[in-house]
């Protein structure tokens, strides 16, 4: 076996087993917020964990990793924030596939540099494809007025999904982003599928 592979500092399989360890007691202390937020932060990590290595993932599994990651939030900030995901049923069949993590980069920022800096607010999520078949990912928050977003180029985030997006797709998608007084959008394209 590979000693290198063997010596690795972080054992997903013993962090999962943890995770498991306190969502049960959770459960036994009757803690339902907490056992639901780990449930979610679970679900989240596995994604990250493992499914991000792979090159390509349907829609359906990267939509799934948004509504977990939603989930994850509510418990934190309630009903103060609200969050309406927009998704054509057809789409969780496509057989689209996209490179994975390109949208929770996006909705991560949104509570970041969004709700998050108001304790309250929006965000509005519309996933969808075009007439030329290009997925169209859409994502608006509302931020404070005197809050400038980042830009592209600024964050660790939106650099390295630029950079991925570089990568993965070269010319064949778009990244606009429109930074008004009180909100906060970015609009995606994915002109091919992988």
């Amino acid at each position: 076996m590979d000693l290198d592979r063997l010596r690795q500092p972080f054992n997903p399989h013993l962090f999962f087993n943890a995770l498991n360890h306190i969502y049960g007691l959770a459960i036994e202390e009757g803690a339902e917020r907490t056992a639901a937020s780990i449930s979610d932060l679970s679900r989240v990590m596995r994604y990250l964990t493992y499914d991000v290595q792979k090159n390509a993932t349907n829609i359906s599994e990267e939509i799934a990793l948004l509504r977990h990651y939603i989930k994850f939030q509510h418990n934190r900030f309630g009903d103060a924030v609200a969050v309406n995901i927009t998704v054509p049923e057809a789409l969780y069949e496509s057989p689209f596939k996209i490179a994975p993590l390109l949208f929770l980069p996006l909705l991560e920022n949104a509570y970041k540099h969004g709700v998050e800096q108001q304790g309250s607010g929006s965000i509005a999520i519309f996933i969808k494809q075009d007439e030329e078949g290009a997925l169209i990912f859409n994502i608006e928050n509302t931020k404070v007025e005197a809050q400038k977003a980042p830009e592209v180029h600024s964050g660790f985030g939106l650099r390295n999904l630029k950079e991925r997006l570089d990568l993965v797709y070269g010319e064949n998608y778009s990244l606009n982003i429109t930074d008004q007084s009180s909100t906060y959008s970015v609009d995606l394209g994915l002109m091919k599928s992988l």
